[in-house]
Protein backbone atom coordinates (compact mmCIF):
# COMPACT_ATOMS: atom_id res chain seq x y z
CA UNK A 1 0.00 0.00 0.00
CA UNK A 2 1.19 3.86 -0.82
CA UNK A 3 1.33 6.68 2.06
CA UNK A 4 -1.88 8.67 1.07
CA UNK A 5 -3.04 12.10 2.96
CA UNK A 6 -6.25 11.64 5.16
CA UNK A 7 -5.70 7.53 5.19
CA UNK A 8 -6.77 6.30 8.09
CA UNK A 9 -4.29 3.33 8.02
CA UNK A 10 -4.15 1.62 11.52
CA UNK A 11 -0.37 1.27 12.28
CA UNK A 12 -0.60 -0.66 15.80
CA UNK A 13 -2.25 -3.86 16.68
CA UNK A 14 -2.78 -4.73 20.32
CA UNK A 15 -2.72 -8.47 20.60
CA UNK A 16 -2.85 -10.59 23.86
CA UNK A 17 0.82 -11.84 23.45
CA UNK A 18 4.52 -10.39 23.14
CA UNK A 19 6.67 -11.68 20.46
CA UNK A 20 10.40 -10.82 19.69
CA UNK A 21 10.78 -8.62 15.99
CA UNK A 22 9.80 -9.88 13.57
CA UNK A 23 7.16 -8.46 10.84
CA UNK A 24 3.85 -10.25 9.76
CA UNK A 25 0.41 -9.92 8.11
CA UNK A 26 -2.58 -9.01 10.76
CA UNK A 27 -6.13 -8.65 9.63
CA UNK A 28 -6.59 -5.36 9.69
CA UNK A 29 -9.23 -2.46 7.53
CA UNK A 30 -8.76 -2.05 3.70
CA UNK A 31 -7.63 1.14 3.32
CA UNK A 32 -8.81 2.27 -0.07
CA UNK A 33 -7.19 5.81 -0.13
CA UNK A 34 -3.96 4.16 -0.23
CA UNK A 35 -4.68 1.94 -4.02
CA UNK A 36 -2.29 4.56 -5.80
CA UNK A 37 1.25 3.50 -6.97
CA UNK A 38 3.66 6.36 -8.05
CA UNK A 39 6.56 5.68 -10.48
CA UNK A 40 6.82 1.70 -10.51
CA UNK A 41 7.69 -1.26 -13.47
CA UNK A 42 4.18 -2.05 -15.01
CA UNK A 43 4.15 -5.72 -17.15
CA UNK A 44 1.85 -4.56 -19.35
CA UNK A 45 4.97 -2.35 -20.96
CA UNK A 46 7.52 -4.32 -20.87
CA UNK A 47 7.15 -7.02 -23.27
CA UNK A 48 7.38 -9.62 -21.04
CA UNK A 49 4.74 -12.07 -22.02
CA UNK A 50 5.36 -11.97 -25.34
CA UNK A 51 7.58 -15.17 -26.68
CA UNK A 52 10.24 -16.86 -25.57
CA UNK A 53 13.99 -15.81 -24.59
CA UNK A 54 15.91 -13.27 -23.01
CA UNK A 55 15.01 -9.96 -22.17
CA UNK A 56 17.47 -6.77 -23.40
CA UNK A 57 20.79 -6.92 -22.19
CA UNK A 58 20.78 -10.55 -20.94
CA UNK A 59 22.02 -13.80 -22.30
CA UNK A 60 19.68 -16.24 -23.83
CA UNK A 61 18.64 -18.66 -20.61
CA UNK A 62 20.80 -21.53 -20.36
CA UNK A 63 20.36 -25.06 -18.99
CA UNK A 64 22.18 -25.79 -15.72
CA UNK A 65 20.81 -28.80 -14.61
CA UNK A 66 17.84 -31.01 -16.31
CA UNK A 67 16.12 -33.98 -15.68
CA UNK A 68 15.31 -32.37 -11.97
CA UNK A 69 12.29 -33.35 -10.37
CA UNK A 70 10.74 -30.51 -10.57
CA UNK A 71 13.43 -27.96 -9.16
CA UNK A 72 11.76 -25.50 -6.65
CA UNK A 73 14.30 -23.85 -4.38
CA UNK A 74 17.80 -22.50 -4.68
CA UNK A 75 20.18 -20.25 -3.85
CA UNK A 76 23.62 -19.15 -4.64
CA UNK A 77 27.52 -18.41 -3.28
CA UNK A 78 30.60 -17.01 -5.06
CA UNK A 79 31.94 -20.28 -5.94
CA UNK A 80 28.07 -22.63 -6.59
CA UNK A 81 25.11 -22.88 -7.02
CA UNK A 82 22.82 -25.29 -4.76
CA UNK A 83 19.15 -26.04 -5.36
CA UNK A 84 16.38 -28.01 -3.74
CA UNK A 85 13.81 -30.33 -5.49
CA UNK A 86 10.55 -31.79 -4.77
CA UNK A 87 11.89 -35.69 -4.90
CA UNK A 88 13.96 -34.60 -1.62
CA UNK A 89 17.04 -33.90 -2.63
CA UNK A 90 19.48 -30.76 -2.51
CA UNK A 91 22.32 -30.53 -5.02
CA UNK A 92 25.56 -28.25 -5.79
CA UNK A 93 27.38 -27.18 -8.99
CA UNK A 94 30.36 -25.00 -9.39
CA UNK A 95 29.07 -22.29 -11.68
CA UNK A 96 31.47 -22.74 -14.87
CA UNK A 97 31.29 -26.51 -14.20
CA UNK A 98 28.89 -28.05 -16.65
CA UNK A 99 29.69 -31.87 -15.10
CA UNK A 100 27.85 -33.67 -12.74
CA UNK A 101 26.33 -32.15 -9.80
CA UNK A 102 27.37 -32.93 -6.19
CA UNK A 103 24.31 -34.31 -4.30
CA UNK A 104 24.37 -33.04 -1.27
CA UNK A 105 21.26 -34.59 0.71
CA UNK A 106 18.34 -36.80 0.22
CA UNK A 107 15.79 -38.80 1.16
CA UNK A 108 13.90 -35.57 2.79
CA UNK A 109 10.00 -35.55 3.89
CA UNK A 110 8.13 -35.89 0.63
CA UNK A 111 5.92 -32.70 -1.10
CA UNK A 112 8.09 -29.82 -2.27
CA UNK A 113 10.67 -28.38 0.21
CA UNK A 114 9.28 -24.92 2.23
CA UNK A 115 12.05 -22.70 1.98
CA UNK A 116 16.42 -22.73 1.42
CA UNK A 117 18.42 -20.71 2.80
CA UNK A 118 22.84 -20.05 3.87
CA UNK A 119 25.13 -19.36 5.62
CA UNK A 120 28.83 -19.32 4.46
CA UNK A 121 29.33 -22.79 5.22
CA UNK A 122 26.13 -24.13 5.36
CA UNK A 123 21.98 -24.84 3.62
CA UNK A 124 19.45 -24.56 5.53
CA UNK A 125 16.12 -26.31 4.36
CA UNK A 126 12.18 -26.54 5.83
CA UNK A 127 10.80 -29.52 4.50
CA UNK A 128 7.61 -30.74 5.86
CA UNK A 129 7.73 -31.05 10.15
CA UNK A 130 11.96 -30.81 9.88
CA UNK A 131 14.39 -27.99 9.88
CA UNK A 132 17.35 -29.70 8.96
CA UNK A 133 21.23 -28.22 8.36
CA UNK A 134 23.26 -29.44 5.22
CA UNK A 135 26.61 -28.85 5.00
CA UNK A 136 27.78 -27.10 1.99
CA UNK A 137 31.50 -29.48 1.16
CA UNK A 138 29.16 -32.62 1.75
CA UNK A 139 28.55 -34.31 5.20
CA UNK A 140 25.62 -35.33 7.77
CA UNK A 141 22.69 -34.09 7.79
CA UNK A 142 21.48 -31.96 10.73
CA UNK A 143 18.00 -32.14 12.51
CA UNK A 144 17.50 -28.70 14.07
CA UNK A 145 13.87 -29.08 14.49
CA UNK A 146 11.22 -32.13 14.31
CA UNK A 147 7.73 -32.04 14.67
CA UNK A 148 6.68 -28.81 13.39
CA UNK A 149 3.20 -28.17 11.23
CA UNK A 150 4.26 -27.81 8.08
CA UNK A 151 7.59 -25.41 8.63
CA UNK A 152 7.50 -23.30 5.27
CA UNK A 153 9.53 -19.78 5.01
CA UNK A 154 12.72 -19.42 6.76
CA UNK A 155 15.32 -16.79 7.77
CA UNK A 156 18.66 -16.64 9.47
CA UNK A 157 20.04 -14.21 11.93
CA UNK A 158 23.52 -14.77 13.62
CA UNK A 159 22.48 -16.86 15.92
CA UNK A 160 19.18 -18.28 15.15
CA UNK A 161 16.91 -19.60 12.34
CA UNK A 162 13.39 -18.29 12.38
CA UNK A 163 10.44 -20.20 10.26
CA UNK A 164 7.00 -19.79 9.48
CA UNK A 165 4.77 -22.62 10.28
CA UNK A 166 0.85 -23.26 10.60
CA UNK A 167 1.73 -22.55 14.00
CA UNK A 168 2.95 -19.46 14.12
CA UNK A 169 6.45 -18.06 13.64
CA UNK A 170 9.08 -20.11 15.44
CA UNK A 171 12.71 -20.38 16.04
CA UNK A 172 15.82 -22.81 16.90
CA UNK A 173 19.18 -21.99 17.28
CA UNK A 174 21.66 -22.58 14.28
CA UNK A 175 23.10 -25.10 16.60
CA UNK A 176 19.73 -26.90 17.53
CA UNK A 177 18.09 -26.68 20.72
CA UNK A 178 14.61 -26.29 21.93
CA UNK A 179 12.24 -24.31 19.59
CA UNK A 180 10.93 -21.49 20.92
CA UNK A 181 6.87 -20.48 19.22
CA UNK A 182 6.90 -16.81 19.23
CA UNK A 183 4.18 -15.90 17.80
CA UNK A 184 0.90 -18.20 18.19
CA UNK A 185 -0.92 -16.74 15.04
CA UNK A 186 -4.12 -17.84 13.28
CA UNK A 187 -3.50 -18.39 10.45
CA UNK A 188 -0.57 -19.91 8.36
CA UNK A 189 2.84 -16.97 8.27
CA UNK A 190 3.35 -17.33 4.59
CA UNK A 191 6.61 -15.60 4.64
CA UNK A 192 9.57 -14.69 7.31
CA UNK A 193 12.56 -12.86 6.95
CA UNK A 194 14.93 -11.77 9.70
CA UNK A 195 16.02 -7.96 9.95
CA UNK A 196 18.46 -6.15 12.33
CA UNK A 197 15.48 -5.05 14.49
CA UNK A 198 13.95 -8.46 14.51
CA UNK A 199 12.00 -10.37 11.90
CA UNK A 200 9.65 -9.70 9.48
CA UNK A 201 6.56 -11.68 8.60
CA UNK A 202 3.45 -11.98 6.07
CA UNK A 203 0.22 -13.46 6.75
CA UNK A 204 -0.94 -14.55 3.37
CA UNK A 205 -4.50 -15.80 4.36
CA UNK A 206 -5.19 -12.59 6.55
CA UNK A 207 -3.68 -9.64 3.91
CA UNK A 208 -1.37 -7.97 6.03
CA UNK A 209 2.64 -7.16 7.37
CA UNK A 210 3.78 -6.50 10.71
CA UNK A 211 6.98 -6.10 13.02
CA UNK A 212 8.16 -7.67 16.19
CA UNK A 213 10.05 -5.95 18.39
CA UNK A 214 13.33 -8.84 19.19
CA UNK A 215 12.30 -8.58 23.07
CA UNK A 216 8.52 -8.80 22.92
CA UNK A 217 6.16 -6.27 22.71
CA UNK A 218 3.39 -4.37 20.56
CA UNK A 219 2.90 -5.79 17.39
CA UNK A 220 3.29 -2.79 14.57
CA UNK A 221 1.60 -3.25 11.62
CA UNK A 222 2.88 -1.42 8.15
CA UNK A 223 0.74 -3.13 5.95
CA UNK A 224 -3.01 -4.14 5.79
CA UNK A 225 -5.68 -4.87 3.46
CA UNK A 226 -3.24 -6.68 1.22
CA UNK A 227 -4.05 -9.56 -1.78
CA UNK A 228 -2.21 -12.06 -0.78
CA UNK A 229 1.20 -10.92 0.51
CA UNK A 230 3.32 -13.98 -0.06
CA UNK A 231 7.24 -13.85 0.85
CA UNK A 232 8.97 -11.14 2.21
CA UNK A 233 12.56 -9.95 2.22
CA UNK A 234 14.11 -7.36 4.29
CA UNK A 235 17.27 -5.22 3.30
CA UNK A 236 18.87 -2.09 4.90
CA UNK A 237 15.72 -1.59 7.14
CA UNK A 238 13.00 -2.18 4.07
CA UNK A 239 11.00 -4.71 3.51
CA UNK A 240 10.00 -6.18 0.48
CA UNK A 241 7.13 -8.60 -0.82
CA UNK A 242 5.28 -10.00 -3.61
CA UNK A 243 1.38 -9.90 -3.41
CA UNK A 244 -1.51 -10.78 -5.64
CA UNK A 245 -1.82 -12.55 -8.75
CA UNK A 246 -3.17 -15.87 -8.38
CA UNK A 247 -3.42 -15.88 -12.73
CA UNK A 248 -5.50 -12.84 -12.22
CA UNK A 249 -3.17 -10.26 -13.68
CA UNK A 250 -3.31 -7.60 -10.48
CA UNK A 251 0.11 -9.23 -8.97
CA UNK A 252 2.51 -6.59 -7.37
CA UNK A 253 6.00 -6.21 -5.86
CA UNK A 254 6.15 -3.96 -2.70
CA UNK A 255 8.39 -2.21 -1.04
CA UNK A 256 8.25 -0.37 3.00
CA UNK A 257 10.58 0.67 5.38
CA UNK A 258 9.77 -0.83 8.53
CA UNK A 259 8.14 1.92 10.39
CA UNK A 260 5.30 1.23 7.21
CA UNK A 261 6.09 5.14 6.61
CA UNK A 262 7.20 4.85 3.46
CA UNK A 263 5.31 2.21 0.89
CA UNK A 264 5.88 1.80 -2.24
CA UNK A 265 4.21 -0.38 -5.30
CA UNK A 266 7.49 -0.88 -7.54
CA UNK A 267 5.61 -3.46 -10.11
CA UNK A 268 2.30 -3.92 -11.27
CA UNK A 269 0.64 -6.06 -13.63
CA UNK A 270 2.08 -9.37 -12.89
CA UNK A 271 0.13 -13.11 -12.61
CA UNK A 272 1.48 -14.59 -9.84
CA UNK A 273 4.78 -13.27 -8.40
CA UNK A 274 6.76 -15.12 -6.28
CA UNK A 275 10.19 -14.78 -4.40
CA UNK A 276 11.26 -11.58 -4.00
CA UNK A 277 15.15 -11.64 -3.80
CA UNK A 278 17.23 -7.98 -2.75
CA UNK A 279 20.76 -8.10 -4.95
CA UNK A 280 22.31 -4.89 -5.15
CA UNK A 281 20.18 -1.70 -6.27
CA UNK A 282 17.63 -4.13 -7.68
CA UNK A 283 15.03 -6.39 -6.17
CA UNK A 284 14.81 -9.88 -8.59
CA UNK A 285 11.39 -12.07 -8.61
CA UNK A 286 9.71 -14.69 -11.28
CA UNK A 287 6.14 -14.48 -12.20
CA UNK A 288 5.32 -18.11 -12.36
CA UNK A 289 1.99 -17.94 -14.18
CA UNK A 290 3.77 -15.15 -16.42
CA UNK A 291 6.53 -17.18 -17.50
CA UNK A 292 8.89 -14.70 -16.65
CA UNK A 293 12.10 -13.68 -14.22
CA UNK A 294 12.75 -10.50 -13.66
CA UNK A 295 14.54 -6.94 -11.65
CA UNK A 296 13.37 -3.78 -10.72
CA UNK A 297 15.47 -1.00 -8.88
CA UNK A 298 14.38 -0.59 -5.22
CA UNK A 299 14.11 2.64 -5.72
CA UNK A 300 11.79 2.36 -8.15
CA UNK A 301 11.73 2.68 -12.14
CA UNK A 302 11.18 0.27 -15.37
CA UNK A 303 10.67 -3.14 -14.84
CA UNK A 304 13.51 -5.04 -16.59
CA UNK A 305 12.88 -8.47 -18.11
CA UNK A 306 15.62 -11.27 -17.29
CA UNK A 307 14.19 -14.10 -19.43
CA UNK A 308 10.10 -14.46 -20.57
CA UNK A 309 8.13 -17.62 -21.71
CA UNK A 310 9.70 -20.00 -19.12
CA UNK A 311 8.51 -23.03 -17.70
CA UNK A 312 6.63 -22.12 -14.37
CA UNK A 313 9.31 -20.32 -12.67
CA UNK A 314 9.95 -20.18 -9.18
CA UNK A 315 13.03 -19.27 -6.87
CA UNK A 316 15.38 -16.79 -8.23
CA UNK A 317 19.22 -16.91 -6.91
CA UNK A 318 21.54 -14.42 -7.84
CA UNK A 319 25.56 -14.47 -8.20
CA UNK A 320 27.21 -11.89 -10.42
CA UNK A 321 27.36 -12.28 -13.24
CA UNK A 322 24.18 -14.87 -13.49
CA UNK A 323 20.61 -15.03 -12.28
CA UNK A 324 19.15 -18.43 -11.49
CA UNK A 325 16.16 -19.71 -11.65
CA UNK A 326 13.69 -23.23 -11.12
CA UNK A 327 11.93 -23.58 -13.87
CA UNK A 328 9.49 -26.50 -12.45
CA UNK A 329 7.11 -26.94 -15.34
CA UNK A 330 9.86 -28.66 -17.44
CA UNK A 331 12.16 -29.48 -14.33
CA UNK A 332 15.24 -27.60 -15.32
CA UNK A 333 17.76 -25.25 -13.76
CA UNK A 334 18.48 -22.36 -15.92
CA UNK A 335 20.23 -19.01 -16.26
CA UNK A 336 21.44 -16.21 -17.72
CA UNK A 337 24.09 -13.17 -18.02
CA UNK A 338 23.70 -10.02 -17.89
CA UNK A 339 25.30 -6.78 -16.17
CA UNK A 340 25.19 -5.41 -12.17
CA UNK A 341 25.27 -1.86 -12.15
Amino acid sequence: MTAASGCARKKQAELPYALPALVFGIALEVCSACAGGGERGDLSGAGASVGVGAGVGWTEPEVVASGVNSPHLVVADEARVYWASDDGTVRALAHEDHGVAQMLATGQSSGWPGDLDQDVANLYITTGDTVVRVPKAGGSLFVLASGQDDADQLSLSATHIYFSSNAGVSRVSLAGGVVELLAEIDGEASGVSVSESGAVVSLEMIGSIGVLPPNGGTISVIASGLTSPKQVETSAGEVFWAGGGDYAGDGEIWRSDQQGQAPKRLASGLRWPHFPTVFGAYVYFSDVDGGLVARVPKSGGALEVVAKGQASPLDVAVSPPYVYWCSSGDGTLRRAKGSFP
